[in-house]
């Protein structure tokens, strides 16, 4: 009599195919997956290295475009080095305003934190004269192409048409 239940044997060879057949299937399975990652991080990486380079174009353009305006704001701050050029600017001023003066100190102003370098400059000066002289002065002061801020100003006029005072501002460097 023929029976429907398969033999022995051949349970065992299809539970032995089919184990094998899982074990493959999950082989490549992590294989594929893998290579998967490994694509899509190369295309982010290559994306990625291409939007850098767009910007640094992008950058380059904006950077060559506004050339003038870019030369103009490092002509706001003084150098290190150049501070005699600022103070002979300041000096010029002062004498093109026909007033008398004397720069009282020059210091740099002392950082918040001690490792950062000082990025101010303290000026004081006297000065002395007529007051529509004091107020060109004054004014030129502030339109110098420098990072100044004026920080106090005091005057007084003792006598005669002569004022006297003094002028503290901070140079940005």
């Amino acid at each position: 009599m023929n029976s429907w239940v398969p033999k022995t044997n051949t349970i065992i060879v299809a539970v032995v195919f089919l184990i094998a057949s899982i074990f493959v299937y999950v082989t490549f399975l992590f294989v594929v997956r893998g290579k998967i990652n490994s694509i899509e991080l190369a295309y982010s990486n290559t994306a990625s290295t291409l939007a850098l380079e767009e910007e640094s174009r992008k950058i380059k353009i904006i950077t060559e475009e506004n050339s003038s305006q870019i030369e103009s704001i490092n002509k706001y701050f003084v150098e290190k080095g150049d501070e005699v050029l600022f103070i002979e600017d300041v000096e010029s001023l002062a004498k093109e305003s026909g007033i008398k003066f004397d720069i009282v100190s020059i210091s740099p102003v002392k950082p918040q934190s001690s490792t950062a370098e000082s990025k101010k400059i303290a000026v004081k000066m006297s000065i002395q004269g007529s007051w529509s002289k004091i107020l060109v002065f004054i004014d030129g002061l502030e339109k110098l192409p420098f990072g100044v801020s004026i920080q106090g100003f005091n005057l007084d006029k003792p006598s005669g048409s002569s004022w006297t005072g003094s002028v503290d501002f901070l140079v940005f460097n």
